[in-house]
């Protein structure tokens, strides 16, 4: 009897764990998406808010900084920006690091930023004043990386600890039910 509690524990042990890490890992995963998808919005936002404090001067285009948020303007803010038209503008965030401008729309992977950032980073193609304008914005996606390593550990350990518990109830729970067998097999043995 001892021997069909062991096997059945031992065959749902592994199974558990694999589901339970698997569910972990997919459930961060779909987290990270639902994060990207709601800071893309955001980051189109900026763009339009960045398209917005263009103004036409005598000399063409310039930027009105009073327009643009603060963050923009603090080193290493985690928040930057860089318009190319005819000039060139870039975030005072940025410092001396040159943010990339990509293809439009997100860019798939998370690009390296000042300071060992990892940015987030929207560009669009915008027209304004008969100028054509490129307008890329990035955030710093780090600190959510950091977030979901932390989450994904400690689910993790979670999801250990309650296999290890449904385990041991299972194996009490199969002696408990197995002990009229074993009655049976001692009376058998005398």
């Amino acid at each position: 009897m001892k021997s069909i509690s062991r096997r059945l524990t031992l065959s749902l042990v592994p199974l558990l764990l694999v589901s339970v890490l698997l569910i972990v890992q997919g459930g961060v995963w779909l987290y990270d998406r639902a994060q990207r998808d709601y800071l893309t919005q955001l980051l189109q936002r900026e763009a339009d808010s960045m398209l917005a404090a263009l103004s036409r001067g005598s000399d063409g285009l310039f930027l009105d900084m009073d327009k643009v948020d603060p963050d923009y303007r603090r080193p290493y803010s985690g928040r930057y920006f860089v318009v190319q038209g005819q000039e060139k503008w870039r975030s005072r965030s940025l410092w001396d690091h040159r943010l990339p401008l990509p293809g439009d729309g997100l860019q798939t992977e998370l690009l390296p930023g000042p300071d060992g950032q990892e940015l987030l980073v929207w560009s669009g193609e915008y027209l304004k004043g008969g100028e054509r304008l490129t307008i890329s914005v990035a955030i710093d996606y780090e600190p959510l990386l950091v977030e979901f390593r932390r989450a994904s550990w400690w689910l993790s350990g979670l999801g250990v600890l309650v296999v290890l518990v449904a385990a041991a109830l299972q194996h009490w729970f199969l002696r408990r039910s197995l002990g009229p067998l074993r009655k049976v097999q001692g009376e058998l043995a005398e």
